[in-house]
């Protein structure tokens, strides 16, 4: 794996279910890239979490309903 830290935030829709951590990010609609702090008002914020996923070669994250 290149990076050893991901970044994760998940939801269903229609269960309302959420996998969320601590780590707030500015997010959009449209694909981004994490940036400086603050969001833009095209932005908003969702709580993530951080994987650590140490010297892998690679990695699995099941979200549990």
């Amino acid at each position: 794996m290149q990076h050893r830290y991901f970044f994760l935030y998940a939801q269903n829709k229609q269960t309302g279910k959420e996998w969320k951590g601590d780590v707030l990010v500015c997010v959009s609609r449209e694909p981004f890239e994490l940036s400086a702090p603050g969001c833009g008002s095209d932005k908003y914020s969702r709580p993530f979490v951080r994987i650590d996923t140490g010297n892998s070669a690679s990695w699995t994250y099941n979200l549990q309903p």
